[in-house]
């Protein structure tokens, strides 16, 4: 029989990861977001654009940073997507518009940083010998053509800097509405139990009330979701907190009442094993 294609193998492999993966994009979308946020309140209040900032906020072609790994991980899930999401392949468009645009920032900076010293060395060497009778016309020129070309790089720089806010914005605002389609996704339902303060910096809601619209109006659902997962991974307290706050929103859900004990148990077991782990190697080391 022949062999499947590479493409139709890395199909199959993504298709395996998928929830996997579609957690880090968020996650890598929350930090992004905040070390462009961070680059542009210094834009804001101090007129400052940091290259270095730029630098590790996209990385390069050998060392890539997060912007850049956001970027690749969103073409991987949507540019191959047969069914054509329109939310992703739109969020796609959206971070690749992101990362071009903040590359041609980064290129501008540098060439602010790089020339500005010496175009302000140059013309204050200079500024006494402007008005003598024996200025050379063509060095005029030359302080002329280097400021101009300087001024209009740092105006691009600033509209640069107001269409990545704009599109962080757009960005967002899909990741948001992605939410939707992934509500069986119990990896992120977990990641986004344990970051909620990321939640409500980056969409400005609660937690709940995001759960809330995403399970019609029944935020327990997500809970008691994200709480089989910790179960199925063994992680015994965690499930715990997931099923205590399930109860919490809804006082009659059964599931929670029956398995919040049981992991309680689990729980207590999984430590003194660990304790008695720990004491045995405690004691072979000490010999």
């Amino acid at each position: 029989m022949p062999s499947s294609s590479p493409a139709a193998s890395t199909n199959r492999w993504l298709a395996q990861r998928r929830s996997y993966h579609i957690m880090l994009l968020y996650r890598d979308f929350f930090r992004v977001f905040r070390q462009f946020q961070t680059i542009y309140i210094a834009y804001i209040e101090k007129a400052v654009i940091s290259f270095a900032a730029l630098e590790g906020l996209i990385g390069s072609e050998n060392a890539k940073g997060r912007l850049w790994r956001l970027k690749d991980r969103s073409h991987l899930l949507w540019n191959n997507d047969g069914d054509r999401h329109i939310e992703g392949c739109l969020l796609d468009l959206v971070l690749g518009s992101l990362f071009h645009e903040c590359m041609k920032l980064k290129e501008n900076i540098y060439l602010l940083e790089r020339y500005r010293p010496q175009l302000e060395q140059y013309l204050a060497e200079r500024r006494d010998q402007e008005t003598g009778p024996g200025w050379p016309a063509a060095i005029g020129f030359k302080g002329f053509e280097w400021k101009r070309i300087l001024l209009k790089t740092g105006g691009e720089s600033g509209s640069q800097m107001e269409n990545l806010n704009f599109l962080f914005g757009q960005a967002s605002y899909l990741f948001r509405l992605l939410l939707q389609t992934e509500t069986g996704n119990r990896i992120l339902l977990r990641y986004l139990i344990e970051h909620e303060n990321l939640v409500t910096e980056l969409w400005h809601e609660s937690l709940e009330q995001l759960f809330a619209e995403l399970y019609d109006g029944h935020p327990q659902l997500a809970y008691l979701n994200a709480g089989r997962g910790y179960q199925e991974g063994h992680w015994y307290d965690r499930a715990q907190k997931a099923f205590q706050r399930a109860l919490e929103l809804q006082p009659d859900c059964h599931e929670a009442m029956q398995q919040i004990p049981m992991l309680a148990q689990c729980s207590k077991l999984q430590h003194c094993l660990l304790d008695e782990t720990e004491e045995k190697q405690g004691t072979a080391a000490s010999r």
